[in-house]
């Protein structure tokens, strides 16, 4: 049985998606690898739960983010607990 890969990325500029295509490419050179990349502002568009406008992209993109991703505050304080 292959391992499963989801890839999320956000289409805001060119980075997103090159690094997306990056680990695609990087584990599709396996066949040990079952890879699955989503962009998550087309699809929210595509299936009416955003509109297609940059502010509610923006806005949508920021909450998946904090929902994702600890707050500046909370990476800098682990990293320092972890650096002394």
């Amino acid at each position: 049985m292959k391992k499963r890969i989801l890839i999320m990325y956000a289409t805001y500029g060119t980075g997103h998606k090159s690094i997306a295509n990056y680990i695609k490419d990087y584990f599709g050179e396996s066949n040990e690898y079952e890879i699955m990349s989503i962009d998550i502002l087309e699809y929210a568009v595509n299936n009416n739960l955003l509109e297609d406008s940059i502010v509610c992209k923006d806005l949508f993109d920021s909450k998946i983010m904090n929902c994702l991703i600890p707050r500046p505050s909370e990476v800098r304080k682990e990293f320092w607990s972890n650096v002394f």
